[in-house]
Formats: C-alpha cells, sequence, structure tokens
C-alpha cells in the first residue's frame, strides 16, 4: 500500500476552525504503522498544474490485527 488520494467538502466552523470529514476504510489494510496527510492542494483551472499546499497536518497510527 503506497497512497490515496481524494476529496471532500471543507465547511465553515466557529471561528477561524473549519469543518471536513474524510472516511478511510482500514478492513483491507495489513496491520501495521501508517501515516495520514491531510493538505489543501489543489490542480489550477484549465491548465491541471498542480497548486502547492498553503496547509497541511500528518498523522500516525497503527492498525493491530486479530480477529474483534
Amino acid at each position: 500500500f503506497s497512497g490515496i488520494a481524494g476529496c471532500t467538502v471543507v465547511l465553515a466552523g466557529y471561528r477561524d476552525e473549519n469543518l471536513w470529514t474524510f472516511e478511510l476504510q482500514t478492513y483491507s489494510l495489513e496491520p501495521g504503522r501508517y501515516e495520514v496527510t491531510i493538505s489543501n492542494r489543489g490542480m489550477q483551472p484549465g491548465s491541471r498544474d498542480i497548486v502547492p499546499a498553503t496547509a497541511s497536518v500528518s498523522q500516525k497510527f497503527t492498525l493491530h490485527g486479530g480477529p474483534l
């Protein structure tokens, strides 16, 4: 597993905080350590050139194997 990309809607939150969600189904992933990076990188309309992100954050998590 090397990567996945997706888009989501960002809603105006309280004061300067915005709200978003993105569902990641982990049932097909092997147990191990993973890192999720979120950024607001996009594409320039018309040219499809990548626009650099102005904000990003990363978080690591561990999936443990075995039956529930």
